[in-house]
C-alpha cells in the first residue's frame, strides 16, 4: 500500500504536508495505509464547495430572526478588544443573524462603541460567570472561545468552567470554535477537550500548533486530531484540516479526513485575520447544524426530507470540515481583495467589506 493524501486535484504520495522550523518540531509526517481512489470529473475543491452549498441557508420571507443562526463569542479582556470584535463582525457580516459576546467588564464599552449590532455581556471576569451565561447557551449554534480573552488565571478557570457546563448540561450540544487563547487553555488541560461531548474545531497557527503538539507527545496531524477528538485546523502559507472526530469513522475515506486550502490571498499578515477566520467558520457551522438538526427532524418524511443531503451528512459528518474550509476560502479571498485595494497599508478592519463579496464569488447569492 502507497501512502496517498488528496491535495487540491491531485493524488499524491506524501511524506511531509509541510515543514515546520518551530522548537524541536522538524515537520510532521502523514502515514495512511490507503487505497488510491478514483476520482470523479469533478475537482475536490469544487466537491467542496458543491457539499457547503447544501447547508447555506437560503434567504427568504418566510424566514425568522435567529434562523440563520445565534453565534457567541468568549474573549475580549482590558487588553484585547479587537480580536472578539473582529470575530463577532465576522460572523454577523456573513450571515449571523445574532452575535453575543462574552467579555470582561473593563472590554465591554470599547466592543460597544465599535458596533451598535452586537449584543455584549460582560460577564466573563464574574464569579458567577456560569449561572450568568447558561441561559444564553442553549440558544446558541456556535460558540467561538478565544478572540483576545488574555491569560489571567480567573479568567481561564471561568472558560474551563464554562466549556465543562457545554459538554456536560447545553442541549443540543454546542460545537466550539476555539482559537487564540483559548488554545492555551486546552494545551494545559488536554483532558477538558478530550472529554467534550460535542463537535470541537481547533484553529492552531505553526506556533500553537506545536504547543499542542507537544502537550500530548504527538506529531502525526491525524493522532492529534483523534487524540483531541476534533477537527484540527493548521493555518499556515496552506491550511490543512484535519478530522480526527470519531463519528467520522463510521464511514471514512481518506478525502474525509484532511482537506487542504491554498486558495491565493494575500501576503500581508496584520492582525485580526484569525480571528475574522473564527468567526466566519462559526457562522459555517452554525448553518451545518441548523441543516443537519432540519433534515433530522424531517427523516422519514420522504415528502419534505431530501434524503441524500441527510444520508451525506448523517453518515460522514463531514459538516465540520466542510465548514473550516469554506472559512478558509472565504477569508483568504477578503485578504486577497482588501490587499489589492490597499496593499501595505491594509489591516483587519478592511477586509470587511469584502466578506459579501468573496462569498458571492466563491459560494453565489
Amino acid at each position: 500500500m502507497n501512502s496517498i493524501v488528496t491535495v487540491g486535484k491531485k493524488f499524491i504520495k506524501l511524506e511531509y504536508v509541510r515543514k515546520l522550523v518551530v522548537g524541536k518540531l522538524k515537520g510532521f509526517c502523514l502515514v495512511f495505509n490507503a487505497q488510491e481512489s478514483t476520482m470523479s470529473q469533478l475537482s475536490l475543491s469544487d466537491q467542496y464547495v458543491t457539499d457547503i452549498k447544501k447547508f447555506i441557508p437560503k434567504l427568504t420571507s418566510d424566514l425568522r430572526k435567529g434562523q440563520c443562526g445565534r453565534i457567541g463569542v468568549i474573549g475580549g479582556s482590558a487588553e484585547y478588544t479587537g480580536a472578539p470584535y473582529f470575530s463577532a463582525i465576522s460572523a454577523l457580516k456573513l450571515g449571523a443573524d445574532l452575535v453575543y459576546v462574552f467579555c470582561c467588564k473593563a472590554a465591554a464599552p470599547v466592543i460597544k462603541s465599535y458596533s451598535p449590532e452586537l449584543i455584549v455581556l460582560p460577564i466573563l471576569d464574574d464569579k458567577d460567570v456560569v449561572q450568568k451565561i447558561e441561559s444564553w447557551l442553549p440558544r446558541l449554534h456556535a460558540l467561538v472561545i478565544g478572540p483576545g480573552l488574555g491569560r489571567d488565571p480567573d479568567i481561564l478557570q471561568n472558560v474551563t468552567a464554562i466549556i465543562n457546563y457545554c459538554s456536560e448540561k447545553v442541549k443540543p450540544l454546542l460545537p466550539l470554535v476555539i482559537d487564540a487563547d483559548g488554545l492555551y487553555v486546552v494545551q494545559n488541560n488536554i483532558s477538558l477537550i478530550q472529554k467534550y461531548t460535542g463537535p470541537v474545531i481547533l484553529t492552531p497557527n505553526g506556533i500553537e500548533y506545536c504547543r499542542l503538539s507537544s502537550s500530548l507527545s504527538l506529531s502525526d496531524p491525524l493522532q492529534i486530531a483523534t487524540s483531541l477528538n476534533s477537527v484540527v485546523l493548521h493555518k499556515g502559507s496552506s491550511d490543512v484540516i484535519v478530522n480526527g472526530i470519531s463519528n467520522m469513522k463510521l464511514n471514512l475515506t481518506l478525502q474525509n479526513v484532511l482537506i487542504k486550502c491554498d486558495v491565493t490571498g494575500s501576503v500581508r499578515r496584520c492582525g485580526g485575520q484569525g480571528d475574522i477566520l473564527s468567526g466566519c467558520i462559526a457562522t459555517f457551522v452554525a448553518w451545518y447544524e441548523l441543516h443537519r438538526r432540519n433534515n433530522q427532524s424531517l427523516e422519514g418524511n420522504s415528502k419534505d426530507c431530501n434524503q441524500d443531503n441527510l444520508n451525506y451528512f448523517k453518515t460522514n459528518l463531514l459538516g465540520y470540515s466542510l465548514s473550516c474550509y469554506a472559512g478558509c476560502v472565504l477569508t483568504r479571498t477578503c485578504s486577497r481583495l482588501a490587499f489589492k485595494e490597499f496593499g501595505r497599508s491594509m489591516t483587519a478592519s478592511d477586509m470587511i467589506p469584502f466578506i459579501n463579496k468573496a462569498f458571492e464569488s466563491n459560494f453565489g447569492e
